[in-house]
């Protein structure tokens, strides 16, 4: 997992999808059973690692654990550590009736890469809760702090999303659009900034 500082003001062309598209799955699924897949292929949106081995624990709750990697992808000096990390990463969560909520959490050590630059030793948390409706809309809260070991320093950025899942074809699409607010953070760390995803999905 790559975390960036920097924060991309993305141009909302779709944010107009997201009025109309209510209701749009509702009104395909055929049956009960069609819309209770959809239901369930909305809040698997809202895992962070979906793809973790996940076990299931008393009481309803799943976990996944796994590695976590770092890569020196960054065009720019400025934008990237220049730094090669892995770590342990792992994932507890529960769904319950509209709701999904639970926690993220990893580690990344450096262990190579730009000897004049400093080493990486990050702690990332991600708490999050989500509520989605009948017609597959979710609205969301969460947090993707990390805690910098080396310079001693929390970035704390919270962000709120509304997520909907629609069909445009064949293949299901989730768009999302969501606000960040900086809560803490190093000197010069920006203080809110906007997020548009779509993620086309493939269930089995």
């Amino acid at each position: 997992m790559i975390t960036a500082r920097k924060t991309h003001l993305t141009a909302l062309v779709l944010v107009s999808a997201l009025a109309c598209a209510t209701g749009l799955l509702g009104q395909d699924a055929a049956t009960e059973d069609q819309a209770a897949k959809a239901a369930a292929l909305a809040k698997a949106t809202l895992n962070p690692i979906a793809s973790l081995i996940s076990v299931p624990l008393q009481n309803n709750f799943d976990w996944g654990a796994g590695p976590v990697l770092q890569l020196p992808t960054a065009t720019d000096d400025l934008l990237g550590e220049e730094k090669w990390g892995a770590g342990p990463t792992a994932v507890v969560l529960k769904q319950e009736g509209h709701w999904t909520y639970g926690a993220l959490v990893n580690h990344i050590w450096s262990f190579a890469g730009e000897s004049a630059r400093s080493d990486v030793n990050r702690t990332f948390l991600q708490p999050f809760v989500s509520y989605t409706t009948k017609t597959f809309t979710s609205f969301g809260l969460n947090t993707e702090s990390s805690y910098d070991w080396e310079r001693e320093q929390w970035t704390v950025p919270v962000n709120a999303f509304v997520q909907q899942l629609l069909k445009v074809g064949k293949p299901p699409v989730a768009l999302q659009l969501g606000g960040r607010y900086y809560a803490d953070g190093p000197s010069g760390a920006p203080e809110w900034g906007l997020r548009f995803q779509l993620s086309f999905l493939f269930p089995k």
